[in-house]
């Protein structure tokens, strides 16, 4: 269970880090291509040709339709980190400059 003050740095962390710029930082050298509104590529997390790596920017939700990861800026961290939702949160705040 989160705590008070971790609540309020994950509030925080939603308002300020768009999926892109979570896509960028920490999945490098993605390579996103929009079709339309959204942004699809080859999944970082397995390996395949045809991109299934769904970045819905509007929603702020990312789905991969090969392996079935899915989630938020946050899940996007944490799966590109290979570190678990409470560790990324940690890094991510870290990295966004906001203390604890």
């Amino acid at each position: 269970m989160l705590s008070q003050l971790n609540y309020s740095i994950v509030t925080n962390i939603k308002q300020i880090l768009s999926l892109e710029a979570a896509c960028r930082q920490y999945l490098p050298g993605i390579v996103l291509r929009r079709r339309g509104r959204k942004l699809w590529a080859c999944c970082p997390f397995h390996s395949e040709k045809t991109p299934s790596f769904l970045v819905d920017t509007e929603r702020g939700r990312w789905r991969c339709f090969g392996c079935g990861k899915y989630g938020d800026a946050l899940d996007l961290a944490a799966a590109g980190l290979g570190v678990p939702l409470a560790e990324a949160v940690k890094i991510v705040a870290a990295d966004l400059g906001l203390s604890r």
